[in-house]
């Protein structure tokens, strides 16, 4: 695509943004149940000629994992990926690992509770990446509570009982919760 723009890299970043709403759109409209299979496509080319364009990290994030009934982990994976390279891109913006932690919350009623743990544990990490971060959204603190919760029952689920770990992991994170929001 680049050659065939002689080089006016953000013109074609634009062509190739509307190229994929128009995507998006005709698949929404269209009714059927299978999953666009280009969207991540589509995402990758816009990053490729212009990485500032931070709305298609958003824009994939919500459309790649709303395009698809139950998001597999593999899902999760592919979209959170695309947004590291937008953690990477912008360093000090506290939405992109916002969005990222916000990607492995809701999809885990079918999983193992080890696979609800791996998601957890994952979303904790993004979420507290967040919070280190200007303009983090108010009510992470209480998200990351609720989550720091959840990891624990869900241990004890997996373990038969909570162990003396995990009451050190709690002081640990609410030594965190006090550092960052206090």
């Amino acid at each position: 695509m680049r050659s065939f723009f002689l080089g006016h890299d953000l013109f074609a970043s634009d062509v190739a943004w509307i190229s994929a709403l128009i995507y998006f759109g005709d698949w929404r409209l269209s009714g059927t149940r299978t999953p666009p299979r280009h969207l991540i496509d589509y995402a990758n080319l816009v990053q490729a000629l212009d990485p500032d364009f931070k709305p298609i990290y958003d824009w994939i994030n919500t459309t790649y994992i709303n395009a698809r009934k139950n998001p597999q982990m593999q899902d999760l994976h592919t979209v959170t990926d695309f947004l590291e390279r937008g953690m990477e891109r912008f360093p000090l913006d506290s939405e992109f690992p916002y969005m990222a932690g916000s990607n492995y919350v809701g999809y885990s009623k079918q999983r193992s509770p080890r696979e609800r743990l791996e998601e957890i544990a994952r979303a904790i990490g993004y979420y507290e990446r967040a919070s280190l971060l200007d303009g983090c959204r108010p009510m992470l603190p209480f998200t990351l509570g609720y989550f720091y919760k959840r990891r624990r029952a869900l241990v004890a689920q997996i373990d038969g009982d909570v162990s003396v770990d995990d009451a050190l992991s709690r002081t640990q994170q609410r030594d965190f919760l006090k550092d960052v929001f206090l």
